[in-house]
């Protein structure tokens, strides 16, 4: 298996720059310092994840949510390309360099197959944009952060928007509501809403492992946990399990797994005896309030025993209708329908609303791939998600904060797991983070520092972002 950490042994343009004496222009170093690369890094980001933007009725399908993040990222993307293509950014290749390229080649093909199939140009360039997205900040990460610390750093600022998202849904909802008469509120997650939830396994990863903040960890993961229950979403119940699940499989050690599970066991008592005597008392007082957790709870079973109600089996239902279609002849079996595609399916929430017609949302992200990629797109996706973990675990306990880019990988199982249920991850702007979160453990593993090796130093100097140090002559 090719190691995450694998870079070309050239020396870096960098390097014979400062050989020949040339120093880069006051602009071009200030548009590649540390922090300018942050910021273009973190401005993206931070547009589709702030409590400010969830006050407004933009969306993630809304040309507001996707126009500035496609300015935001096109800027990163030129200021990373030209500096590669001047020689003043050396980038190092990484083992996911490969797929996620493949990716972006298998889905411009699924394009232009969708177009010479007549699909919409509107569904066929927001199928795109989606896909190109996650590759291209997947790009601009590994390319302008090269050191593990400004990951740290940017997960944290994240941490921080998440956190303030999360506590900005509870406000909203609480302020219309009637405890009297009104059911426990739901905090309603679409798309990157969802994103309290999914970070669950990094709050968690650091909180056990921490040495200081664990105050501010603890209440983080408190107020993450409280706002997935009050999601009522069973699928982020579920990704939520099965990541927490994973983090403590791929703990590294039998003293790491023991830490995790004692502060697992911590976090339970605690949640426990705050949530057993407040559902007490509200099944005393108010009992109203938990009406719509037991039918969230019962509905599961429900609809799963009632596979030809159209209301109670849609979701079964819409697997029939898109694999129907996939199905109509070996060309489409194979190679899909192209980006843009549409089915024929069922569309409300009761029998007032329920319609029969055209639909372009699938909620399973693996049939939706299958449906607009083929089985060759969904195969790429697939082995690029198997290369990250496989590798990312084989290379993570090898550095300083072994549980932080555990949890991150947690994270991505969860994030896996959730894309059963609901379209995640190439979706925008959800494959922002897919991206962001790859790129982390990609830089943190092949940090030098990180790692616990010396850093690289050109002429007295750190090496520009991106720059990899020529190998030490034999």
């Amino acid at each position: 298996m090719r190691d995450l950490s694998a870079v070309s042994a050239a020396p870096s343009a960098v390097a014979v720059e400062a050989a020949k004496g040339g120093r880069p222009s006051a602009f071009w170093r200030a548009i590649t310092s540390r922090r300018a690369a942050i910021l273009l890094c973190l401005l993206p980001l931070a547009y589709v994840d702030n409590p400010i933007i969830r006050l407004t009725p933009v969306t993630d399908d809304s040309p507001l949510s996707y126009g500035p993040v496609a300015v935001l990222v096109g800027l990163a993307f030129a200021v990373g390309a030209l500096g590669m293509a001047s020689g003043r950014i050396r980038r190092p290749r990484f083992a996911l360099d490969g797929p996620v390229a493949a990716v972006a080649g298998v889905a411009i093909l699924a394009a232009v197959y969708g177009l010479a199939r007549g699909n919409s140009h509107f569904y066929v360039l927001g199928d795109l944009f989606q896909i190109l997205e996650f590759c291209a900040f997947y790009f601009v990460v590994t390319t302008l952060i090269n050191r593990a610390d400004d990951i740290v750093y940017l997960l944290k600022v994240i941490l921080v928007l998440t956190v303030a998202c999360a506590a900005m849904d509870f406000i909203v909802a609480f302020r219309v509501w009637n405890p009297a008469t009104d059911f426990f509120p739901r905090i309603f997650p679409d798309g990157i809403r969802a994103l309290p939830s999914l970070i669950i396994p990094v709050v968690l990863g650091a909180l056990v492992f921490a040495r200081r903040s664990r105050i501010w960890l603890g209440l983080s993961f408190g107020l993450l946990l409280v706002w997935t229950i009050a999601s009522l979403t069973r699928g982020l119940w579920f990704s939520s399990v099965v990541a927490i699940v994973f983090l403590l499989i791929a703990s590294s050690t039998a003293g790491d797994r023991i830490r995790l599970l004692r502060g697992l066991g911590v976090a339970v008592v605690v949640l426990a005896i705050l949530a057993v005597p407040a559902l007490l008392i509200a099944q005393q007082r108010a009992p109203h309030l938990l009406d719509y957790f037991k039918f969230r709870i019962a509905f599961t079973p429900q609809q799963l025993l009632n596979p030809l109600d159209r209301i109670e089996a849609r979701r079964q239902l819409e697997f029939v209708y898109v694999a129907d279609d996939l199905m109509r002849s070996p060309l489409t079996t194979v190679f899909g329908e192209g980006l843009g595609a549409i089915y024929q399916g069922d569309t409300g929430y009761s029998y007032k609303t329920l319609t029969f017609g055209d639909r372009h949302f699938i909620h399973d992200s693996y049939l939706a791939y299958w449906f607009r990629l083929g089985v060759p797109g969904l195969l790429i996706y697939l082995l690029l998600a198997w290369r990250f973990l496989a590798s990312g675990l084989h290379k993570a306990t090898t550095v300083r904060r072994p549980a932080l880019l555990i949890g991150v990988l947690a994270a991505y199982v969860g994030v896996l797991a959730y894309s059963i249920t609901s379209d995640s991850l190439l979706r925008h702007p959800t494959g922002l983070f897919i991206a962001l979160a790859m790129a982390s453990v990609l830089i943190g593993v092949s940090d030098r520092q990180e790692a616990g090796e010396p850093a690289a130093v050109i002429d007295g100097r750190p090496p520009a972002i991106g720059a990899t140090a020529a190998p030490a002559s034999k």
